[in-house]
C-alpha cells in the first residue's frame, strides 16, 4: 500500500517456472482506506481492481480500475463507478473480466431494499468502458447481498447472493446474454442448504461448469459443482477435510 493506506495490487509473471514481480499497481487518485485491491480479475493484457471504499459518490460508494499492459508495462486506462452510485454501495467488492466484458458487484446497493445488491455489466469499445446492463435478482430482497461475488465466462455471468433464499441460506443467479441483453436463466440453491450457510459467497464459472462456495455449511464449509444441460443441475458437492471446522472453506473460488 501507499503511505495513505489506499491499497495496491501486485502483478507477477512466470518465466521458466519462476514467478517474479512485474509491477506494483496503485490507483492514480488513491486516498486513505480506499481498499484498492479488495478484488481483482485478469483477462489477457487487461486487469481490473476493485476499491470498495472509494468515496467519489459518497462514503464506501466504491469503484473499479482498469489497467492495460503494453510491452511489459501496466498503465491505468479507466476508472469505473456506477451510474447510479450512492454511499454504501460497495461497488467493486467483486469483479470479473472476460475479453471485452466486465462484471462488477455492488452488494450494498439499495435498489431492491437495504443491501439487496446488484451487479453491473460493462463492455469495451476501443478504450472506453460502457455500461451494458444492471443486473438484479428476479426475487431480490433487502439484505440479500446480491453481488457479493461475480464471475463471467463468455456469454454467461453468475452472481452470488450470500443471504438470498429464505431463510438466508444463499443463492446463485445465472444470466445469459443474447445480443446485448442479459436475462436471468436460473437460480441455484444448495440442496442441503441451511440458514447462515452463505452459499454463493464465492462463485466461479468455466464454460458449462459453475462452482459455488458455502463457507458456513456444516460449520466447516463446502463447494458445490453444477453442470449445464438445458438448465444447470447439481453435479456434486465437495466437502472440506474433516477437522477443519471454522476454516471458512468456500470463501473464495
Amino acid at each position: 500500500s501507499t503511505s495513505t493506506d489506499a491499497g495496491a495490487a501486485y502483478v507477477f509473471v512466470r518465466s521458466g517456472g519462476v514467478w517474479t514481480q512485474q509491477q506494483k499497481l496503485i490507483a492514480s487518485d488513491g486516498s486513505f482506506a480506499d481498499q484498492f485491491g479488495e478484488s481483482i480479475s485478469i483477462s489477457g493484457d487487461t486487469l481490473v481492481v476493485g476499491a470498495i471504499e472509494d468515496d467519489d459518490h459518497g462514503d464506501k460508494s466504491g469503484s473499479a480500475y482498469v489497467f492495460m499492459r503494453s510491452g511489459g508495462l501496466w498503465t491505468e486506462q479507466h476508472k469505473i463507478t456506477a451510474y447510479d452510485a450512492a454511499a454504501g454501495d460497495l461497488f467493486g467488492l467483486s469483479v470479473s473480466i472476460s475479453g471485452d466484458t466486465l462484471v462488477v458487484g455492488a452488494m450494498g446497493d439499495d435498489h431492491q431494499g437495504n443491501s439487496g445488491g446488484s451487479a453491473y455489466v460493462y463492455t469495451r469499445n476501443i478504450d472506453t468502458w460502457l455500461v451494458q446492463q444492471k443486473l438484479l435478482a428476479s426475487d431480490g430482497y433487502e439484505g440479500d447481498s446480491f453481488g457479493v461475488s461475480v464471475a463471467i465466462s463468455e456469454e454467461t455471468v453468475v452472481v452470488g447472493a450470500q443471504f438470498g433464499n429464505d431463510p438466508d441460506t444463499g443463492a446463485i443467479y445465472v444470466y445469459v446474454r443474447n445480443g446485448s441483453v442479459w436475462s436471468e436463466q436460473q437460480r441455484l440453491i444448495a440442496s442441503d442448504g441451511g440458514s447462515g450457510d452463505n452459499f454463493g459467497f464465492g462463485v466461479a464459472i468455466s464454460g458449462d461448469t459453475i462452482v459455488g462456495g458455502s463457507y458456513r455449511n456444516d460449520g466447516k464449509g463446502s463447494v458445490y459443482v453444477y453442470q449445464e444441460g438445458r438448465l444447470c443441475t447439481k453435479q456434486g458437492q465437495c466437502i472440506c477435510k474433516p477437522g477443519y471446522g471454522g476454516a471458512d472453506c468456500g470463501t473464495e473460488l
